[in-house]
């Protein structure tokens, strides 16, 4: 997870994000307690699928643009 996210967490904050390569994710919860330290959670194995436009290619504006 980048730091600059975390960072941005207020006290008590969570952030639920799914973490890993392309085949293989966890959805990982992570708190940021009161005094500023973080920790984090696997909630549960996931797997999302790339966003594609309707002939299954990267739709305008994503990374694959850049």
């Amino acid at each position: 997870m980048p730091p600059a996210l975390l960072e941005q967490l207020a006290p008590g904050g969570r952030l639920i994000a799914p973490v890993g390569g392309a085949f293989s994710q966890e959805l990982l919860l992570y708190r940021k307690t009161a005094d500023g330290r973080i920790s984090s959670q696997d909630l549960l194995p996931v797997m999302f699928v790339p966003l594609v436009d309707r002939d299954g290619g990267e739709p305008p504006g994503t990374a694959g643009d850049v």
